[in-house]
């Protein structure tokens, strides 16, 4: 079940005029996002993107001939004309994309959240998927591709989304002009955790019941343990 958060969404109003297909808001993505990401210190959050060669232009691909794109993924990119991926936090680099980096700037309220979907964009992303491909299920990426064209359309520059371990990846449908100059990412903060917490622990829901120095003891519905955070740091995540 999709999960909505107004919350996040503190002032919002219509287009400015009936030519105007952007919609003027403040909009704060959620804390366990926000830290995760690098902000440049003049409102804006970094973001990464790697080539083979330097672009004055990042565009967007389907990802066609890219050993780190599945062909379900190509295909979702595709039914959108094209989205362009980057890289949120340190440390992402993946092999086969290209070793030159290149830095875009969005700023902080144009940066739309997936999970919380504070737009409530899914319906009519799912809408309008089922024009272009009929046959096809509205799997996790074509959700991805079609909410991040409609997150484009309603002004949002940037869509983030959870990715793996606990890291966020980001697209876009749009062309970017990367900076003159690169900015590095912020150093991952270290996650600490304490009686109570609520976790995913090897893939289940969990609530931590004792700490004693880097073992801490959960308890699920399904399953109890213990678990070194330390050691096993990609295995346990906040939730």
């Amino acid at each position: 079940m999709r999960i909505k958060n107004f919350s996040n969404f503190v002032n919002y109003s219509s287009k400015t005029n009936e030519n105007d297909t952007r919609n003027i808001h403040t909009y704060l993505l959620p804390e366990k996002v926000k830290k995760r990401l690098t902000e440049d210190g003049k409102g804006n959050y970094v973001f990464h993107h790697y080539s083979h060669n330097r672009r004055n232009v990042l565009k967007p691909t389907d990802g066609t001939g890219n050993l780190i794109v599945s062909r379900d993924e190509s295909q979702a990119l595709s039914s959108v004309g094209g989205v362009s991926m980057y890289y949120t936090m340190s440390g992402q680099l993946e092999s086969g994309i290209g070793t030159i980096l290149h830095t875009v700037l969005i700023p902080k309220n144009e940066v739309y959240y997936l999970q919380t979907d504070a737009l409530d964009l899914y319906d009519e992303a799912k809408e309008r998927f089922r024009k272009v491909r009929p046959s096809q299920a509205f799997n996790p990426n074509y959700q991805a591709a079609w909410i991040s064209k409609l997150a484009n359309e309603n002004g949002f520059k940037m869509l983030v989304s959870e990715w793996r371990d606990g890291e966020l990846r980001a697209q876009t449908c749009l062309p970017l002009i990367p900076e003159n100059e690169n900015i590095e990412m912020k150093p991952r903060e270290k996650e600490t955790f304490k009686v109570g917490d609520r976790v995913n622990i090897y893939g289940r829901d969990a609530i931590i019941t004792e700490i004693k120095g880097d073992i801490a003891y959960y308890k699920g519905e399904t399953s109890s343990g213990q678990i070194n955070f330390e050691r096993e740091n990609k295995l346990i995540k906040k939730i």
